[in-house]
């Protein structure tokens, strides 16, 4: 097994296709058996260490949010 599953990302794709990057990413988490993502912005320099997936995860996250258009109610939960 390979712990780590590697990917390459386009910010624009978390706005535009969260939903498909989300799906990428459990199918290869599920097939690989991978425990560890890490996260490569293309045509950004940076190592992941921990904090470019927490990054993907967090924008992943806000494009689901907007794209199924949902709202927060004043106890902080979203429909």
């Amino acid at each position: 097994y390979d712990s780590v599953y590697k990917m390459d990302v386009a910010r624009e794709d978390l706005i535009n296709y969260p939903l498909q990057l989300l799906g990428t990413v459990s199918e290869m988490i599920n097939k690989e058996s991978a425990y560890e993502l890490r996260i490569y912005f293309m045509n950004e320099p940076g190592i992941d260490a921990g904090g470019l997936g927490k990054e993907f995860i967090s924008e992943l996250f806000e494009g689901l949010k907007t794209k199924m258009q949902f709202k927060e109610y004043s106890n902080g939960l979203y429909r």
